[in-house]
């Protein structure tokens, strides 16, 4: 029937846009082969940094290998990778396939760019900002200068990266140049306009407005019985219920696109069911006579 062909359409549409979300949303954790998953947040927003001035990004993992009194622990790095297989224990090399900030190791040198987590109970703890749990958890703090940045290898060799043009990020690997495939993860990090993110970019509403605002908010009457039974239009509640969605969506940093394809396809699945019944309706001057029809379709009278 044409109006199931209308129906299978429109509910195409709405897996295409679901799936379109999916692939839309940005990434907001770091995450290893073996689960270690790496998170940051910041003024400007999860997984982002302001492209006007200096960061500082509050980092945390979990799910990593801690290995009591192992020889070593973690860097959590802000740098560049080359992509896939930029990993140290893939056969990544320093300068090659990956880049990121150099600094001191000692607690009177390092600044903040990059960060030394030991494991527990390691012989090196004492030069490290901070110490891996045993259950593989840990969290620190990474100073990003700006989105131009002067990165380095193991060896010193530096190269300017502009990370608005390449895709740069906080990384983990294997301190001491020890390798351990279960603790190396890439976060990617967005550098964004100030104001653009979460943080305190929003002024304090005034008291007078926060009172016009609960003045707006209550009622002007209360619902009579008759609001209370009629049902909305069928049309009209699912664009609310798109509007909804989108908003939900957007308010969580998805991608501000991502609100358009939910509530374009919900609205065609709407219209498509409106489109639908009307095709299920007899038309004007087809029934017969004013009686009833038989139910073998032959019509019958009134009497």
């Amino acid at each position: 029937m044409r109006s199931t062909r209308i129906l299978t359409t429109a509910a195409t549409g709405l897996a295409l846009a679901l799936g379109l979300l999916g692939a839309a949303a940005p990434a907001t954790a770091g995450t290893g082969p073996t689960g270690a998953q790496v998170t940051s947040t910041s003024p400007a927003g999860d997984a982002a940094a302001s492209d006007a001035g200096p960061t500082t990004l509050e980092i945390s993992g979990t799910g990593f290998q801690s290995v009591q009194g192992g020889f070593g622990g973690i860097y959590v790095a802000f740098g560049w990778v080359s992509g896939d297989g930029w990993q140290p224990s893939a056969g990544g090399q320093s300068g090659v396939d990956y880049l990121y900030v150099a600094d001191g190791m000692t607690a009177e040198s390092n600044t903040g760019a990059l960060r030394f987590i030991a494991f527990p109970g390691s012989s090196t703890a004492e030069e490290a900002q901070g110490t891996m749990g045993e259950d593989g958890s840990w969290s620190t703090t990474l100073e990003v200068a700006g989105p131009v940045l002067t990165l380095s290898d193991s060896g010193g060799s530096t190269r300017e990266v502009d990370c608005r043009v390449e895709q740069c990020g906080v990384m983990t690997f294997g301190a001491h140049g020890v390798k351990n495939a279960n603790n190396e993860t890439f976060l990617p990090i967005t550098f964004v306009e100030p104001g653009a993110g979460g943080g305190d970019a929003s002024p304090e509403p005034s008291d007078e407005a926060s009172a016009e605002a609960s003045e707006s908010a209550a009622p002007s009457e209360e619902p009579s019985a008759s609001d209370a039974t009629e049902a909305p239009d069928a049309t009209e509640q699912a664009s609310d219920d798109a509007s909804a969605s989108g908003a939900a969506v957007e308010g969580e940093g998805g991608s501000s696109a991502v609100p358009w394809l939910i509530g374009g396809a919900v609205a065609l699945l709407a219209v498509a069911a409106a489109v639908a019944g009307a095709l299920r309706k007899p038309k004007d001057g087809s029934g017969g006579s004013a009686g009833s029809a038989g139910s073998d379709g032959s019509g019958g009278s009134a009497g």
